[in-house]
């Protein structure tokens, strides 16, 4: 039981790192998804003007 502590601290101080490592990549992996939306929605939107320009 002498050596229950630290061991004990050890796997909160991995479980701390892998929950930092987790909310980073989620946050990179939702900062990708919200800038494809945002070049799709800036491109709908030049697509949508170049064919309202055009002569039907």
């Amino acid at each position: 039981m002498k050596n229950s502590p630290p061991q004990r601290q050890r796997r909160i101080d991995l479980l701390r790192w892998l929950m930092l490592c987790g909310l980073v990549g989620c946050g990179m992996a939702w900062g990708v998804v919200e800038f494809f939306a945002l070049q799709r929605a800036r491109y709908h939107a030049w697509r949508d003007r170049q064919q309202t320009a055009l002569p039907h």
